[in-house]
């Protein structure tokens, strides 16, 4: 059985070709019919989900604990760009603690989105960039723009019906009856 039931919403789009991309079969939709390029979003996130099924399926509890330490990783570079934008540590300390305690901050903690990823990159992008290690917000700004590149490559290789008619069937699917 694919790692994902829910395959057209997001959460299911990057777990499936994080399955896709840790099985080496590229940067595809797994549980899609004809395992179309995903087209949708860019592979970075997805690449690093695929960690979590590189021992033979989906490691569960490997992938909560990677969603969850996006959130502390987060927390971190943002407190450290808070001291050096000259923020006093006290009030650094607190915007980080009501970002953490936040309803949405305990959401993308919990889900497989990319948001608090692509934040933690942007960071430690900012954080470096004033600094003489130039070098790391290079490599930052170069991991996203090689994720946005590549999404935007594949963008154009569909070999089947985009995402768009997959919701389409589906839907049509739920609308008929079934013999039981």
């Amino acid at each position: 059985k694919r790692a994902t039931a829910l395959s057209v919403y997001a959460c299911g789009v990057y777990l499936g070709s994080a399955q896709s991309i840790a099985e080496g079969n590229s940067f595809r939709l797994a549980s899609a019919p004809g395992e179309p390029f995903q087209t949708r979003f860019p592979p970075l996130f997805s690449a690093f989900l695929s960690l979590a099924f590189l021992g033979g399926g989906l490691n569960l509890p490997l992938l909560t604990k990677m969603l969850w330490l996006l959130l502390p990783v987060f927390l971190l570079v943002l407190w450290r760009w808070y001291q050096t934008a000259g923020v006093a540590p006290t009030r650094g300390a607190i915007l980080c603690a009501l970002i953490a305690v936040n309803v949405y901050g305990a959401l993308f903690s919990i889900s497989a989105m990319s948001e608090l990823f692509a934040c933690s990159l942007v960071m430690a992008a900012l954080l470096f960039v004033d600094t003489e290690k130039i070098w790391l917000a290079a490599i930052f700004a170069g991991l996203l723009a090689v994720g946005y590149a590549v999404f935007q490559m594949t963008a154009h290789q569909r070999e089947t019906a985009p995402l768009d008619e997959l919701l389409e069937s589906e839907q049509e699917l739920k609308a008929e009856p079934r013999a039981i």
